[in-house]
């Protein structure tokens, strides 16, 4: 009897740990709701750099899956068919949006001919613009324009020992700027320590040991 009460004391501390379990599971699931739609309806943060380029910077929204499809689910359902993949192999999201704008002096080159109409012909060439264009009674402009952008995701200190993921994004077109910026990072949930499976092994019945083949619930000292 006494390792009968034993064993019962046993399983049911074990059901009320994994019912505390479970509560505290939930908890940190409605906190990192909450933490994700704080994180998308935050705003971007603008600064300069020492060279005068302006770039833009925003936190990372980390969660699992479970927690990123209630709060991303539009995006990640839009890539996931746009990729043709399954939303549980996207690892992360990332958006980025600019604007360009600025003003340029072409070469305009006059063209008249007896009995035509006059045309202009309009060039410009820099690092980052081609512009080509033709003025009349139909007027056509082609253009081209060049960007390069460098986005870094990196820990940023917030406080004493405390710290958040941050993207941090810059154009090296001086004509461009950042209007909008995100990135989601998909974490793996952690294994727990917490197990049930089968056993081969050894028994102590009370009296003496014996091998022994079953089911057991085991907690996890070391993980390899």
């Amino acid at each position: 009897m006494k390792w009968d009460n034993i064993i019962i004391a046993g399983l049911l501390a074990l059901v009320a740990f994994l019912a505390i379990r479970s509560c505290r599971g939930k908890e940190d699931i409605i906190g990192s709701l909450r933490d994700l739609q704080a994180i998308k309806e935050d705003s971007i943060r603008y600064w300069k750099d020492a060279a005068g380029t302006e770039h833009a910077e925003r936190q990372v929204a980390e969660a699992t899956l479970e927690a990123a499809e209630i709060v991303w689910r539009h995006e990640l359902d839009s890539q996931a068919a746009l990729l043709k993949v399954k939303k549980r192999h996207i690892q992360a999201l990332a958006t980025i949006g600019t604007t360009a704008s600025g003003t340029v002096a072409p070469v305009v080159v006059t063209i008249s001919q007896p009995g035509q109409p006059c045309t202009h012909q309009l060039q410009y060439d820099d690092r980052w613009l081609t512009l080509r264009g033709t003025v009349a009674d139909t007027s056509t402009i082609t253009y081209q324009v060049r960007d390069s952008l460098t986005l870094t995701t990196y820990r940023k200190k917030v406080g004493l020992f405390r710290y958040k993921t941050v993207v941090d994004a810059y154009s090296h077109n001086p004509s461009v700027r950042i209007t909008g910026l995100s990135s989601l990072q998909i974490k793996t949930a952690e294994l727990g320590r917490l197990g049930i499976g089968p056993y081969v092994g050894y028994g102590f019945d009370g009296r003496r040991w014996t091998p022994s083949v079953g089911i057991s619930v085991h907690f996890s000292l070391i993980r390899l």
